[in-house]
C-alpha cells in the first residue's frame, strides 16, 4: 500500500489541530474596531471590504513564498510554491456594553507552478493551506496591545479564554495529475 501511494505522488494525511479563532476583550467594540484597523494599517495589508454595521473587515495580501517552513500555514508539498495568498476576516460583536468578542479567520492559499524536467510550464494553480493558529494569536495580541495602550482607556482590559474547538485538517501533496 505504501509503495502505491509513493508511486502515485499524491498523499494526504488527516490530523487533529486545535486553533483558537475567537477571543474576548473587556473593552468597547469601537475601541477594538480601531485596533483592528490599526493592525491592517501597520502591517500594510490592503482592506478590500468593510462592513462597519456588521463589525466585519476583509483584507487580502499576497506575499512571495518559498518551500521553507512557514509558521503561519502548512501548504501542500510538491513543485514550486511561488506565492502565498492570505485572506484575513475579522468579525467583532459586542456581547455586553464593554465586552467585545473577536473572531479572526485566516485563509491561506499557496500558488504552485509545475514544469517538466525540460522547463516546459505545466501550469499554475492555488491550493488551500492549513492555518497553524500562530497568525490568529499574533493578530489578537496586536489588537489587544492597541486597546490597552490607549490613554483614554483605563488599563482594565483583559482577555477571557474561549472554548477552543478542535478541527480536523487534511494535508495533501500536489501531484502532476493536479495540473
Amino acid at each position: 500500500m505504501l509503495g502505491v501511494v509513493g508511486m502515485g505522488g499524491c498523499a494526504s494525511v488527516s490530523e487533529l489541530r486545535i486553533i483558537q479563532r475567537t477571543f474576548t476583550i473587556e473593552a468597547p467594540k469601537e475601541l477594538v474596531w480601531n485596533g483592528a484597523l490599526h493592525y491592517f494599517s501597520v502591517e500594510k495589508i490592503p482592506i478590500f471590504k468593510v462592513e462597519r454595521d456588521r463589525g466585519v473587515i476583509h483584507a487580502r495580501k499576497t506575499i512571495r513564498s518559498s518551500r521553507i517552513k512557514d509558521k503561519y500555514a502548512e501548504c501542500p508539498k510538491g513543485y514550486v510554491q511561488r506565492n502565498r495568498r492570505t485572506t484575513t476576516i475579522i468579525s467583532l460583536t459586542e456581547s455586553s456594553k464593554h465586552m467585545t468578542k473577536i473572531r479572526i479567520d485566516l485563509q491561506f492559499q499557496g500558488e504552485y507552478t509545475a514544469s517538466t524536467i525540460y522547463g516546459v510550464n505545466l501550469g499554475t494553480k492555488f491550493y488551500d493551506c492549513v492555518s497553524t493558529g500562530a497568525g490568529e494569536r499574533e493578530i489578537f495580541e496586536e489588537i489587544f496591545d492597541y486597546v490597552t495602550s490607549r490613554p483614554s482607556f483605563p488599563r482594565v482590559a483583559k482577555v477571557q479564554d474561549e472554548q477552543v474547538n478542535p478541527i480536523t485538517v487534511e494535508l495533501r501533496q500536489v501531484s502532476p495529475r493536479d495540473f
